[in-house]
């Protein structure tokens, strides 16, 4: 027999977790049959929560700089801890902007142990939670067009390379990453997460490289215009979702440094259907999500008024 008993709220190192001590109680028969108490293990037991609450960092990212993505991102996380996110989604190629290699200056990829990441792991830890982090990126040396999961404890459990990486100058300096064959969901807070980049959803293969491990949703993370080169990215989108018989949680990015993003969307894209979808300024967008629950059909739309603007030097 084995019962739990409540032991306060010491060592809990997130809002999903409970310390509890587990105790097991045998019957000494060399005792006379006196219980004992005996203190085999304490345990973190992980509560399912009955959502997860997203945040999507819809901002203009595209031309960066890099520092001023950084400042942005960073104030923009803080921002969606307040309003008591769970994930923080980013859009692809946010820390340095998707336009990073066109303008001739030059530009720094992400590695796991470098400065420029690691402030972004040090902000899931002081605001306990998992950023899904869209950057430049170095894994052995060898760049990449990347999506990284970093959880609560700073650490980075999971990431994706996108695979379909395209040749112009915006991409071709990156390498392509695995395969179909090779895709596995992530699990996070007991969430089976699927992570795609832009392109990548527009061949099916991958989502259904993801499908066949049976993922609760997929991330993806994107820098589309409302008119890309391969028709409406709904259509895209669809397919993802189909492919992976999950829904498809898209963060796209606004602005038009590099590109006319006004009018991309974010969107949450479940089968044949575009659930919700948010098209406009700059803006945090809290989303529900329950596994296996019913999809909410809007956004909570936060305006975000950007990066601070440099004062006027007054004489």
């Amino acid at each position: 027999m084995i019962c739990a008993i409540q032991a306060g709220t010491a060592g809990i190192r997130s809002r999903d977790a409970t310390s509890l001590w587990v105790w097991s109680i045998r019957s000494k028969t060399e005792e006379k049959g006196a219980a004992s108490l005996i203190l085999r293990r304490r345990i973190f037991v992980t509560r399912r929560r009955r959502a997860v609450r997203l945040a999507f960092l819809h901002f203009d990212l595209c031309g960066g700089p890099w520092e001023k993505n950084r400042d942005n991102l960073l104030r923009g996380i803080s921002a969606a801890a307040a309003q008591g996110a769970d994930w923080v989604l980013t859009p692809e190629m946010a820390l340095q902007g998707y336009h990073m290699a066109t303008g001739g200056a030059p530009y720094t990829l992400a590695a796991d142990d470098s400065e420029a990441l690691r402030p972004f792991r040090q902000a899931a830890r002081d605001y306990g939670v998992v950023i899904f982090f869209s950057c430049g990126s170095t894994e052995k040396d060898i760049p990449h067009n990347s999506c990284l999961i970093i959880d609560r404890a700073g650490d980075i459990i999971g990431r994706h390379h996108k695979i379909k990486v395209l040749a112009w100058p915006t991409e071709n300096w990156a390498v392509a990453g695995d395969t179909a064959e090779n895709l596995r969901p992530v699990t996070v807070d007991g969430v089976k997460t699927g992570l795609l980049i832009c392109a990548d959803a527009y061949f099916d293969e991958y989502g259904a490289g993801l499908g066949k491990h049976e993922p609760d949703l997929v991330v993806l993370p994107v820098a589309w215009p409302p008119h890309g080169c391969g028709g409406p990215p709904e259509n895209a989108w669809r397919r993802c979702s189909i492919a992976s018989g999950a829904p498809v949680v898209v963060v796209n990015q606004t602005g038009h440094s590099g590109m006319d993003c006004r009018e991309a969307e974010s969107a949450i894209v479940f089968g044949t259907d575009v659930v919700c979808a948010y098209a406009g300024p700059e803006a945090i967008l809290l989303y529900d999500y329950k596994v296996g629950g019913s999809l909410p059909e809007m956004f909570n739309v936060c305006p975000w008024r950007g990066a601070p603007q440099p004062k006027e030097r007054t004489s």
